[in-house]
């Protein structure tokens, strides 16, 4: 699995986030505790795989991982303390192109960037 992979597939866990959960909180603090909950559904996930308990699987734990970053990626662009870093408008038009199978040029350019 590639780093552009990866990313695509947390946009479009992004994308399906905001459809099931349109709300989002306006305050820090429970926005970070929902990040946090998934996390921890990451955990428990991993945990489950670990110790050979019911639903622990390497796909249960890829998926509450993408839950999470997307997430993160959440807190980021649609905390309104935090939003100005990471403009919102931005990220669904990202989202958009990964369902359709691009993306990936942003992505890596970023990364590139960035390092």
């Amino acid at each position: 699995m590639t780093i552009e992979q990866i990313f695509t597939d947390v946009l479009l866990e992004l994308e399906r986030a905001r459809r099931l959960h349109p709300a989002w909180p306006t305050d820090i603090v429970h926005a970070a505790a929902l990040m946090t909950e998934e996390a921890g559904e990451t955990l428990k996930e991993a945990n489950n795989y670990y110790f050979g308990h019911k639903g622990g699987t390497l796909a249960s734990i890829r998926q509450e991982t993408l839950e999470t970053m997307a997430t993160c990626v959440r807190l980021l662009i649609e905390t309104p303390c935090l939003a100005q870093v990471f403009p919102g408008n931005q990220a669904l038009s990202l989202s958009k192109r990964a369902r359709e199978g691009g993306g990936n040029e942003w992505i890596q350019t970023k990364l590139v960037s960035d390092s």
